[in-house]
């Protein structure tokens, strides 16, 4: 018997990979697929699973939907075709939707059969049955093609037949059609004689027309010295104003590059400014907290000595008052009344000790407390990027289905079955300032990405995530706020503006983490659910502290190592067409990685369609191919480079 070679690997819906595998041949197949959704196990209710199998000449060999679903495992045994020859074999598996037909993913398997000798006592296979069935048939289709050929003699012969009477009815129809030329050339004769007397008008005719056109000439020729010397004039105009444009645009360039200059200093000296006031406020911060801690470490020794000393002060009034009863009932003796009343002296000055005692404590204690509202009112650093949703680089409303950013480092995931609807946009108040509103019939996703160095920092962590949201109108089918597998029932928002906080610890093993603010999945009955979300933050601890938004230029600049939108303009005078001029411009920070590059076309004076030179991480460059002398030749738009993570 062969062996069972069993397979077992993940596959990612968003992530179509392909797989390779080996297999000896007659081997008997036992293939397992985990499927996962972005990282999740994948919800596969209502697909089907279809594996298609083809020989490396594309010769089908396997079409089937025959297969076991357990949750997010699909368990494939396929038929032993698959191995019955060896070479290589091309596996196709799709995710088919059973009520829409929907193809939710492919993936491409590469199955490659090693050809080994077949045991004596194993029986033929299914293919070979196939194909031997298939041989027969094209013998049987042989035989029947000799015995048509004999008819086709037969045929043969009646066709010669019929092909002598046919030879002898065109000799006839010759011998008329020969008499019928005779009376064509008398006829053609009379023709000629008519075309001749034709020709003679049709000159004359001639004459006169060209006569007119060679007048019709003269005056376009007058007309078109007129329109050149009015296009001339036109161009001298025009190249004046693009020059004067040209030397305008230039001026402007300057002024803004001077006040982006004078801007850019002016953030520098106060980001160095706040930075000093951190550093003082932290150090500030650290002596309190030093002295607190040895306040309280002092406070504690003192309560310590205060309780024993009470205790002993007790201890002693106790015998004291026991000693004053003795001696009262000896009478009035003069020694004992007198060691008396020093001994009530001492009692009164311990108790007035005491009493000092309580009100340092109360001190202290009032000190302590103030220094613990201080601390509670220091911020941690937000850990995501646009937390504040200031920036919006690439527009402020959205409408579409489908993945893609909306503010900067925010992804948003929209989509439903049948006519739905979503809207993305940015909105202010001057409570939250900048927030998400979120109006959906279908669903709307939104989520925040981390870098894996970013991660690497936060494993085995305790972290805290914080936000402001609201439910305008509407309600949800399912919604959650998620944070590494802790959740909150989006259910719960109201419709004023509430805190929400999530805190948990980041596994060791992490691979990746997500940001999944919110994932909701459907209005309830397809009505319109609409939400609103602000000031966004992820930070270090188990403590939510106050939301503080970094300075627009920093944040600005951390966006930009994503996303950016560079816009161009070249103004080369030209001395003749096919010159080539080529421009290199620097990111205004260092993407991420290598980012993929747009080129949006704009205007074009003088030049061809521009085309992308090279680019990096760090630079981009566009060129363009003059199609005319202009010395105010021009070509702008603007290029998007984009480096997020998808």
């Amino acid at each position: 018997m062969s062996d069972i070679h069993a397979l077992e690997t993940n596959l990612d819906l968003k992530q179509n990979l392909n797989v390779y595998a080996n297999c000896k041949q007659l081997d008997i197949l036992h293939l397992i697929f985990n499927i996962f959704d972005g990282g999740l196990q994948a919800d596969l209710t209502n697909y089907k699973v279809r594996l298609k199998a083809m020989k490396a000449d594309y010769m089908l060999l396997i079409q089937d939907t025959q297969y076991t679903i357990n949750k997010n495992v699909v368990t494939i045994m396929p038929d032993e075709q698959l191995t019955t020859t060896s070479g290589t074999t091309k596996i196709e598996l799709q995710f088919i939707n059973t009520k829409t037909g929907e193809k939710k993913a492919t993936f491409n398997l590469t199955l490659k059969v090693i050809p080994s000798v077949l045991e004596n006592e194993r029986t033929i296979s299914t293919a070979t049955y196939t194909l031997m069935d298939e041989l027969e048939n094209k013998l049987d289709k042989a035989a029947s093609f000799f015995e048509n050929i004999n008819k086709a003699i037969d045929a043969n012969t009646t066709l010669a037949e019929t092909t002598n009477n046919a030879n002898t009815s065109n000799t006839n129809l010759n011998t008329t059609i020969s008499a019928g030329n005779t009376l064509k050339t008398a006829l053609d004769g009379l023709n000629t004689t008519a075309n001749t007397t034709k020709s003679n008008l049709d000159t004359s005719n001639n004459n006169a027309l060209a006569t007119k056109t060679a007048l019709d000439t003269s005056n376009s020729n007058a007309a078109a010295t007129k329109t050149a010397l009015d296009a001339s004039n036109t161009t001298a105009n025009t190249t004046k104003s693009n020059l004067d444009a040209s030397n305008s645009t230039a001026n402007s360039t300057k002024t803004d590059l001077d006040k982006s200059n004078a801007n850019a200093l002016a953030t520098k000296t106060d980001l160095d400014k706040l930075n000093t006031t951190a550093n003082v406020t932290k150090a500030d911060l650290t002596t309190v907290n030093d002295k607190a801690t040895v306040t309280k470490k002092d406070l504690t020794d003192i309560n310590t000595t205060a309780n024993s000393t009470k205790t002993d002060l007790d201890a002693e009034n106790v015998r004291a008052e026991a000693n004053i009863t003795a001696m009262e009932s000896f009478g009035d003796i003069t020694a004992l009344s007198k060691n008396v009343t020093n001994l009530r002296a001492e009692v009164e000055t311990a108790r007035g000790g005491e009493s000092d005692l309580d009100g340092r404590m109360d001190k202290i204690a009032t000190q302590l407390s103030d220094n613990t509202q201080k601390i509670a009112q220091l911020s941690n650093p937000n850990l995501l990027i646009n937390g504040d949703l200031q920036i919006w680089q690439r527009g402020t409303s959205f409408s579409s289905s489908g993945i893609y950013y909306s503010a900067d480092r925010w992804k948003v995931d929209a989509g439903g079955s049948g006519g739905v609807t979503h809207s993305i946009s940015k909105q202010y108040d001057d409570v939250y300032k900048n927030f998400i509103r979120i109006t959906t019939t279908g669903y709307a996703n939104i989520w925040h990405q981390i870098e894996q160095a970013e991660l690497d920092k936060l494993k085995g962590k305790t972290v805290t995530l914080s936000f402001y949201a609201r439910k305008l109108s509407g309600n949800f089918v399912s919604a959650n706020f998620r944070l590494y597998g802790t959740y909150i029932d989006g259910n719960t928002l109201t419709t004023n503006w509430a805190r929400y906080v999530i805190t948990t610890t980041i596994p060791l093993d992490a691979t990746s983490i997500n940001i999944g603010l919110v994932n909701f999945v459907a209005g309830q009955g397809g009505s319109a659910v609409t939400w609103d979300i602000a000031q966004i933050k992820l930070e270090l601890g188990s403590i939510a502290t106050p939301f503080v938004p970094r300075l627009y230029a920093e944040e600005l600049a951390l966006c930009q190592r994503y996303y950016e939108t560079i816009q161009y303009s070249v103004v080369q005078p030209t001395t003749a067409t096919g010159q080539v001029v080529r421009a290199i411009y620097n990111f205004k920070t260092i993407k991420r990685t290598t980012p993929t590059v747009v080129l949006n076309d704009g205007y074009r004076g003088g030049f061809g369609l521009p085309t992308l030179l090279s680019y990096a991480n760090g630079a981009v460059g566009v060129q363009a191919t003059s199609t005319s002398v202009f010395n105010g030749s021009e070509f702008s738009g603007s290029i998007n480079a984009d480096s997020e993570i998808y």
